[in-house]
């Protein structure tokens, strides 16, 4: 990232911080400086650079010295600039792949959700290894619907038994790459190599909600406690347990209610996500390749979002996409630096 750009970045997120602060609206921020509304989100999400009489009117208008927010800028891009430690360096090469051990676990949609959201600060590419190639089709049909939006990242179709392959060629030229994925059992001749280029392999999964005494009687209920074969799950996370890929689940729809089952998890070496993704009407509606959710007018305001996001939340910090936590990492690093320095 250029030095324009990243004052940019860092002006908008001043810039949008304090409208959140002040409960405005995009379009009330538009129209006071007289933009669209439309325009005006997507410089809150980077696809148009603000341009000083914007930042002139937006700053008077919500009563930001902008003296003090350039010199923040300037103080903050020349920390990152000078960090042993900074994401502007060298790139991430992580790769996460979705996958389930069950049908209708909202799999394509969460891993579009979450790339839409990384891609604001990393450079990222989706593939879509689906048999029903649903994110790559999205794709086609959201360039027609928003032809003046561009993508910020790519979505390639490729097929599971050339994807490892393909992954090795491509992942070093990127921070994230993002997988959705058939169910992994039936891909058994291509999933242990799949699984070996990935950093993490993630699946959602419905749990059937509190099972009766009886039945947690058996003392392998925990297997049973989601619908599908979590067995299957727990057997294929064993496979790679001598090597660095994070094993993840989801409660897609329900909550798990079972304490056990985290300790449960915690012994498969999993990790299991505190929150639950859920299925909102609004999801179609909203959910597309191009446009994050986060962005969306009155988004934290707008309880399908709030709720997607918590899980967006975890998920970023499980793969070390919280840019934020970075930068003030970085400045830590930064300020013990010049104190060995000086000693």
């Amino acid at each position: 990232m250029d030095t324009n750009k990243e004052y940019n970045s860092l002006l908008i997120s001043k810039i949008r911080i304090k409208r959140l602060e002040l409960g405005l609206t995009q379009s009330h921020l538009a129209n006071k400086i007289g933009i669209s509304p439309i325009t005006f989100s997507h410089i809150e999400s980077g696809r148009r650079e603000i341009k000083v009489f914007e930042v002139v009117k937006l700053c008077k208008y919500l009563n930001i010295k902008i003296d003090e927010v350039l010199e923040i800028c300037y103080n903050k891009i020349k920390i990152s600039h000078n960090s042993e430690i900074t994401s502007n360096k060298k790139l991430k090469n992580k790769v996460i792949s979705f996958t389930s051990f069950k049908g209708g676990m909202g799999v394509s949609t969460l891993s579009i959700i979450l790339a839409n959201e990384i891609s604001k600060d990393y450079k990222l590419l989706f593939i879509d290894s689906h048999y029903q190639n649903s994110c790559y089709d999205k794709r086609a049909l959201d360039l027609e619907v928003f032809p003046n939006i561009k993508p910020l990242y790519s979505i390639a179709s490729i097929e599971t038994k050339e994807l490892a392959k393909y992954i090795d060629q491509k992942k070093k030229d990127y921070d994230y790459i993002i997988i959705d994925l058939p169910r992994f059992f039936y891909i058994p001749d291509y999933i242990e190599e799949i699984t070996n280029q990935s950093d993490f392999v993630i699946s959602p999964f419905k749990g059937r909600g509190m099972l009766k005494k009886p039945f947690k009687n058996n003392k392998d209920y925990l297997k049973h406690i989601a619908e599908g074969r979590l067995d299957l799950f727990i057997e294929y996370r064993n496979l790679f347990k001598n090597n660095d890929t994070v094993f993840s689940l989801i409660p897609f729809l329900v909550k798990i209610e079972d304490d056990e089952f985290d300790d449960y998890c915690s012994d498969q070496e999993i990790v299991l996500i505190p929150e639950t993704f859920k299925e909102f009407p609004e999801h179609d509606l909203f959910c597309d390749t191009l446009n994050p959710i986060s962005n969306l007018e009155n988004a934290y305001y707008n309880p399908f979002i709030v709720e997607t996001l918590k899980v967006i939340f975890h998920l970023k910090s499980l793969v070390g996409a919280d840019l934020i936590m970075e930068d003030l990492k970085h400045k830590s690093n930064a300020k013990w630096q010049k104190i060995l320095d000086k000693s």
